[in-house]
């Protein structure tokens, strides 16, 4: 099952766009950082993630600040059609207090 939920500061967004079918897109990016235990050893996980929110979560997203704290819920896919590069695809943000 390809379910993900992210949570991170807000470091980018995009202006909104629209595609050919008139469908609202919004391009975010999101900053996650973390420590995690792994193999018994704490670990420091840092990344930025991009995230691709459309339709309606876009046109609401679309005056989000930066920094703020998102948590992001949605699926991994392809950026484009035959691209290494993955994007998560949000089915819901919401502002979390948690980083």
């Amino acid at each position: 099952m390809n379910q993900v939920t992210i949570t991170g500061e807000l470091i980018e967004r995009s202006a909104l766009r629209y595609t050919p079918a008139a469908v609202a897109v919004l391009d975010l990016k999101v900053l996650h950082s973390e420590s995690v235990d792994q193999a018994g050893v704490s670990r420091m996980v840092k990344f930025e993630m991009p995230v691709v929110a459309m339709g309606d979560l876009a046109l609401m997203w679309q005056s989000a600040v930066l920094g703020q704290i998102l948590k992001v819920e949605g699926f991994l896919a392809a950026a484009r059609q035959n691209s290494p590069r993955l994007v998560l695809h949000a089915k819901r943000i919401g502002v979390s207090s948690n980083v």
